[in-house]
């Protein structure tokens, strides 16, 4: 243990450029054992990285300011355990994690200090003992933005469809507050799991697309199954629905200063999986009730800022709604992103060796980032397209995409250049009025690192974490930080 902690020692490497400043760490040589990683984020005693394998948990603890490394402790678990969230605290952290033997999988929920030394003895939130020919279950957790509520959900995911939902909701004393089950019919996709500040939970639901080889992967109308914390009733509305649109992409997120919740997505106006424009829905948390639903095509200028040459399309291709960033006044910005994805069948291992795994050889593009703004109201505010283009084969886009970190008055979008060791980091730097600017951050060439920008973590208002590797496949951390 005590070679493994000499091992994760980092020093500190910083520079100053256009008024930002990155501070990096010394490459840090993974263990065999570890083959995933996680960026817990910001505690009370430091930034908490941690790392796992398939016999192993360790965490690591970072100064803020430096990235010095504070400690790095491996967590005594039970065997056949996997940690599904850790809740840092101001003397404590709270581990909800599972322990599976045979077909029986127990969730527990324990405090452990910050010297790894368990607070007090776990307690069983739920034993679960898989069914023979179900698909496979999966348990995650979903907090609040406040971190006072954490939901631990299961589900039975079988191609891509589940037939139930079970749920749980705690506090941070770990008293258990709600618990429930919501059963899905043959055509219903669960979405997305959210848990507002007052500790209501909901569930977004869509409503499968068929045709005549069955289930498309789209849905043409959308639900929301909810939780009242205070009254204990259950309830379902209807987010949105077109008879003639396909909805694609979909996010949601709870506006907890407006009292709010937002829908929104990209559609299909013909059964394929070209973009032809967003819809938007908004739902008062008092009323119960979505009074906004729209749906709104691009119009030719804006498509015209993609094909820029190619003006005669009548779509965007292929795109994903990334993130719905809220804005004060209760509207919204909707990012997305231009992907395209194509694979051979061959046998290929993945770019930087991190992962274990083998699959077949893949081809990643992502592009544009698109900028929507939209008013409370869903009319159209403004919209930009950010220009980029990443190439990259075998890494399922680890390095690609970017990452999204969100100021008072600015967003910035931080990526790769291009998927190699050579090219710069890009910001671009992106207003309240759509207006922006692109900046290069740093050059990469003389560090050869490759960053993960779409992994990277916001820890203040203007820093945010960034994991990468090094040509010799080392694992680093970075900092950038942004107004100085």
């Amino acid at each position: 243990m005590k070679a493994l902690i000499l091992s994760f020692l980092f020093l500190l490497t910083t520079f100053a450029i256009q008024a930002q400043q990155v501070y990096f760490s010394v490459p840090q040589k993974l263990p065999n054992n570890v083959s995933r990683y996680k960026l817990v984020g910001p505690s009370a005693d430091g930034l908490l990285v941690y790392k796992w394998g398939d016999k192993v948990h360790y965490l690591e603890a970072f100064d803020e300011n430096t990235l010095k490394l504070k400690w790095a402790r491996e967590i005594n678990m039970p065997k056949k355990s996997k940690i599904l969230e850790i809740i840092p605290d101001r003397e404590n952290m709270i581990f909800i994690y599972t322990v599976k033997e045979k077909n029986i999988t127990e969730i527990f929920a324990q405090k452990f200090k910050y010297d790894l030394k368990p607070y007090d003895e776990p307690i069983l939130i739920h034993s679960a003992k898989r069914r023979f020919g179900t698909g496979e279950r999966k348990f995650k957790v979903q907090l609040s933005q406040n971190k006072q509520y954490a939901v631990i959900y299961m589900y039975d995911d079988f191609e891509g469809l589940t037939s139930n939902v079970q749920y749980w909701m705690l506090n941070r004393k770990l008293i258990k507050l709600l618990e429930g089950e919501e059963l899905l019919d043959d055509l219903s996709m669960m979405k997305q799991v959210l848990v507002s500040n007052e500790g209501d939970f909901h569930i977004l639901i869509g409503r499968s697309k068929t045709n005549l080889f069955g289930r498309t992967g789209q849905f043409q109308t959308l639900n929301l199954f909810s939780h009242n914390l205070r009254s204990k009733e259950t309830s379902t509305q209807k987010v949105i629905n077109h008879e003639d649109h396909s909805m694609i992409s979909t996010r949601a997120e709870v506006d907890n200063m407006n009292d709010r919740i937002v829908v929104a997505g990209f559609y299909s106006a013909k059964s394929t999986d070209l973009v032809y424009g967003y819809y938007y829905a908004a739902m008062n948390s008092q009323s119960k009730n979505f009074e906004v639903q729209t749906w709104q095509s691009f119009d030719d200028d804006f498509r015209r800022k993609i094909y820029e040459r190619n003006r005669s399309k009548d779509h965007i291709g292929t795109a994903n709604l990334e993130e719905v960033v809220l804005r004060r006044d209760g509207g919204v910005i909707l990012v997305g992103e231009l992907f395209f994805s194509e694979s051979n069948v061959l046998d290929n291992g993945r770019y930087d060796g991190f992962y274990n795994a083998r699959e077949d050889e893949k081809q990643y593009s992502h592009d544009d980032i698109i900028a929507l703004a939209l008013h409370p109201d869903g009319k159209p505010h403004w919209n930009s397209v950010l220009k980029k283009k990443q190439y990259s084969e075998n890494d399922q886009g680890y390095y690609s995409s970017f990452g999204l970190i969100k100021e008072s008055k600015n967003l910035h979008f931080l990526f790769n250049e291009e998927i190699s060791f050579s090219p710069n980091i890009k910001d671009i730097v992106l207003n309240s009025a759509g207006e922006y600017k692109v900046k290069s951050v740093i050059n990469r060439k003389d560090y050869k690192l490759s960053f993960a920008p779409r992994y990277g973590k916001q820890i203040t208002p203007n820093k945010v974490l960034v994991p990468g590797f090094n040509e010799r496949n080392e694992f680093v951390l970075t900092i950038f930080q942004y107004g100085m």
